[in-house]
């Protein structure tokens, strides 16, 4: 289990860039992206309390990708990159997130409470060209939101465990 890709996006409804390299920060996010700097801590919520939902680290597995774009191009429908999924990190090797609720692991030299399972909805489909179909290629598939428990360095092909 490891470390695919590690996206991050400056503002709202900036493109994902890829990184080779990021800083998981506690209590935001990670360094760069639209939820770790002022312009996007409005969309962070407090988990203790449950308003809104945690966004500063989110997870995706490649073999959840790869099964939407199955679904998607057996339907006639483009079909969505990694980026494009508007997830943080993606992995390979593990796909059970509904395990990691409540439960602590490890990425790089981070450490993630896993909070919620990251339901699909419409933006990604808005943000990369209003592609048809994220919300239903992706139901079931959507990832994990994550809080950050132990800041640290993420790198491509850092492991991942719990």
């Amino acid at each position: 289990m490891k470390v695919l890709g590690i996206y991050i996006a400056p503002s709202r409804a900036a493109c994902m860039v890829a990184r080779t390299e990021t800083q998981a920060i506690p209590g935001g996010g990670f360094e760069g992206d639209r939820y770790c700097n002022p312009s996007g801590l409005r969309a962070l919520r407090n988990v203790v309390t449950g308003a809104g939902k945690l966004r500063g680290a989110t997870f995706i597995a490649a073999e959840h990708i790869g099964l939407a774009n199955s679904w998607l191009q057996g339907n006639g429908h483009p079909t969505f990159t990694a980026a494009e999924t508007r997830r943080n990190i993606l992995l390979s090797g593990f796909t059970d997130f509904s395990s990691l609720i409540g439960e602590e692991f490890w990425c790089g030299q981070a450490k993630f409470r896993g909070v919620e399972l990251a339901d699909p909805c419409t933006r990604p489909s808005r943000l990369a060209g209003n592609k048809f179909g994220f919300a239903e290629a992706f139901d079931g598939r959507g990832g994990l939101r994550a809080e950050i428990l132990i800041g640290g360095s993420i790198k491509l092909h850092s492991p991942f465990q719990f």
